[in-house]
């Protein structure tokens, strides 16, 4: 074989293998030849890809823009990638960044010569790279306004508390500041159900009353049904206890009685309870708590029924989709399990599994050591002036002396001089982590630390509770949640 044969036979192998696809274009458009790899990326034959034109192969929104292109290309003799939509052989659009050069002028090319190549899954997993940075960065801005919005939800607080034992009997009073209370409730629920979908919250779990944690879900909800034509009706069969985290089982509740309410309309009846149910099927735990909510409501389709547990899935036209995927998250969370009953038109019913605890195991009587509380000496560490304003004058109110220090670099020199009984620290401090501010504490002081935070889903606080003397509080928290965990903490 010649040299020549062999150069042209190098050649053609190349060709012929190439990941691009190699057309040339006539004067008129029309594909005069193109590579054998157009089979293997747009699916045709050679000779079927070369009967059509091939403006007609491009998408046609992109038609005009090739036109000026090649317009423009007759006049600089080559043109940097462009990106086309161009038809697939299966009638999909593939996206295909091109390459042309005038040789119309080559006597033995005689058009203009193009190299294609399919950038579609390119394009995809950057489209999905640059959706998951929208995504992380949402994220991360949803923690800072959840933590400001916490903060300012917190400096009310205190102060409702204070208002509710000054009220007395005033019924316009109590029931303006039964509104309030809702509305934080309301306002945490909802940086929480943004927070808990981007990033899980660390489970701050203990035994708790049944009682307890249906009275709050009852406490918020009742304003926000009041005006709904809905019958409440709440009830428990027996004093037991729940081994849970209780603003976040509270959260269930109030997460599934809303989506009852919505399925409601023309009002109706809602129905909470909680009774002791034994394992059954449920695993090696023994007993839990059957907590059901059951409305008359619209129901749900069979066809929705397999979904309304996903992230993002909602039938309503105001549904952000979160609310269900939230009480799974949380329910999985603390080991127990969910289901729905639900016939359309015949309204629907959640089951809602918790391990259970025995009263042994559960907190002493919060009103337990009351007394001694006019005593102790209270280090607040936390530099929004809000909260540290409200905990103060509420903590005063309960006869405590608080000491306020807004900085970490200042809380080791305020134990020396002030010397605590306890110390409430934020976690976010605006010149140190929280962590390793309570590091250094532990290793020169033996004092209780009760860590808060506003957006506590950033935070390892299941690592902070293993340390001896410590609990935690996720803000808002009301003065009762406060106190209760402050006797928790003193020896018994």
């Amino acid at each position: 074989m010649s040299p020549a044969a062999q150069d042209l036979t190098w050649l053609q192998s190349i060709i012929e293998n190439i990941s691009d696809v190699i057309a040339i274009v006539d004067v008129n458009g029309q594909p005069t030849y193109v590579s054998p790899s157009v089979e293997r990326i747009l699916g045709y034959e050679p000779d079927e890809f070369l009967r059509v034109p091939f403006l007609h192969r491009v998408h046609p929104q992109d038609r005009a823009r090739l036109s000026t292109d090649m317009k423009q290309l007759a006049r600089r003799g080559a043109c940097a990638a462009v990106e086309y939509r161009i038809e697939h052989a299966n009638r999909s659009w593939r996206l295909m960044e091109v390459v042309a050069r005038n040789l119309l002028d080559h006597p033995q090319i005689e058009g203009v010569v193009l190299s294609m190549r399919d950038i579609t899954e390119r394009k995809r997993m950057e489209q999905e790279v640059a959706q998951l940075y929208r995504l992380t960065s949402l994220g991360r801005l949803a923690a800072q306004v959840a933590h400001e919005f916490n903060n300012v939800l917190m400096g009310i607080q205190p102060m409702v508390d204070i208002l509710r034992k000054r009220a007395g009997h005033e019924a316009w009073a109590l029931k303006a500041i039964d509104s309030i209370h809702a509305s934080i409730g309301r306002g945490k629920r909802i940086t929480t159900d943004i927070l808990r979908y981007a990033r899980p919250a660390q489970l701050s779990a203990h035994p708790v009353r049944v009682e307890d944690v249906i009275r709050q879900a009852e406490q918020e909800l009742r304003p926000m049904l009041q005006r709904e034509n809905i019958t409440l009706d709440v009830h428990w069969s027996q004093p037991a206890f729940v081994h849970a985290d209780p603003a976040q089982l509270a959260q269930v509740l109030i997460n599934l009685a809303l989506n009852a309410r919505d399925a409601m309309p023309a009002g109706g009846m809602l129905e909470i309870s909680a009774t002791l149910a034994h394992a059954g099927d449920l695993g090696s735990v023994q007993r839990f708590i059957h907590f059901r909510v059951r409305d008359t409501g619209e129901g749900i389709s069979s066809e929705h029924l397999p979904y309304i547990f996903e992230p993002l899935f909602t039938t309503k036209r105001t549904g952000t989709g979160l609310g269900l995927s939230v009480v799974h998250q949380i329910v999985a969370a603390h080991g127990g399990r969910i289901s729905v009953e639900s016939t359309p038109g015949s309204g629907a019913t959640f089951d809602v599994f918790i391990p259970a605890a025995t009263q042994s195991e559960s907190a002493e009587d919060p009103k337990a050591g009351e007394e001694r509380l006019d005593s102790m000496r209270i280090l607040l560490v936390d530099d929004d002036d809000l909260v540290t304003e409200a905990l103060q004058i509420s903590l005063e109110e309960e006869g405590m002396m608080v000491r306020v220090v807004t900085r970490g670099a200042e809380v080791v020199s305020a134990i020396e001089s002030f010397h605590p009984d306890l110390i409430l620290l934020d976690l976010t401090l605006p010149d140190a982590d929280g962590r390793t501010l309570y590091a250094r504490i532990a290793e020169r002081f033996d004092i209780p630390v009760i860590f808060s935070t506003g957006h506590a889903a950033e935070l390892d606080v299941a690592s902070l509770l293993d340390q001896p003397r410590t609990a935690f509080l996720m803000k808002p928290y009301t003065t009762d949640e406060l106190l209760a965990t402050i006797r928790g903490m003193l020896p018994r």
